[in-house]
């Protein structure tokens, strides 16, 4: 048989078995959102009870939200709602320090011993509405001495990818890899000797998180609860299935 032809026959069947696509509708990528945020609180809540390796999970729903590629295409896209503003609640890194800089996390000293927290919203400074651009590449750890500077995309796109998020890679950044293993570079004495506070990128992980949620909340909460409700009932949907699933927001 002529190679050609073959050949021919072989594309053929491959175009005839590839499963056809269709779009997705408006209210089901809606109902993708409200799963996001409700993995994204749940995430939060379990992290906060001291199950600190679900900064994994955050960073996999992050991504899920947030991140665009030149094939893949995030849920706040594909719904048309990355034009709003984004809220830092960290102090933008100053770029003159000469030690680390890690404004996503705090010092706690306490009965159970000196420890790193998310910064949340106890930062010095106000509230910052960026540009989502802005706030994703926003540089948000930086160690001069080591030449090193991350911004949220990369260590949510590290922990995500490689870091055992959805995936375990045999390789991950350096620059990650410095933030897991020297983090803020502080060293605390205990009656046991010097301990290294680490967990950098835990805290940080949960710090963006804690952002993305009081920047993305709101928005869908209002673009949701003043449309009619999906089951019928004439009522707005924030009045009727809204309240099972999009408690409107309280902040802090």
């Amino acid at each position: 048989m002529d190679s050609r032809f073959s050949a021919s026959i072989i594309f053929e069947m491959a175009k005839s078995t590839k499963s056809k696509k269709r779009a997705v509708p408006l209210d089901a990528l809606e109902a993708q959102l409200q799963d996001q945020l409700a993995f994204l609180e749940r995430s939060i809540a379990a992290f906060d009870e001291g199950y600190d390796d679900e900064f994994k999970r955050l960073a996999v729903t992050l991504r899920v939200l947030l991140h665009d590629t030149s094939r893949s295409h995030s849920l706040l896209k594909q719904i048309n709602m990355k034009d709003g503003d984004f809220f830092a609640y960290s102090s933008p890194i100053s770029g003159t320090n000469l030690l680390p800089d890690w404004p996503l996390a705090i010092v706690r000293i306490g009965s159970d011993g000196i420890k790193l927290l998310p910064t949340l919203d106890k930062a010095v400074t106000s509230r910052r509405s960026l540009s989502f651009d802005d706030w994703w590449s926003e540089k948000v750890y930086r160690d001069p001495a080591a030449e090193i500077s991350l911004d949220r995309k990369t260590i949510v796109l590290a922990v995500a990818n490689k870091d055992g998020g959805a995936h375990v890679d045999p390789e991950i950044d350096e620059g990650y890899a410095h933030l897991v293993n020297s983090g803020a570079g502080l060293v605390a004495i205990t009656a046991e000797g010097e301990v290294l506070l680490d967990d950098l990128e835990k805290v940080s992980l949960r710090h963006i998180a804690f952002e993305a949620l009081m920047s993305i909340k709101p928005a869908a909460a209002k673009r949701l609860g003043n449309r009619g409700c999906e089951c019928g009932s004439g009522l707005k949907h924030r009045y009727c299935c809204g309240k099972k699933r999009m408690p409107l927001p309280t902040f802090p």
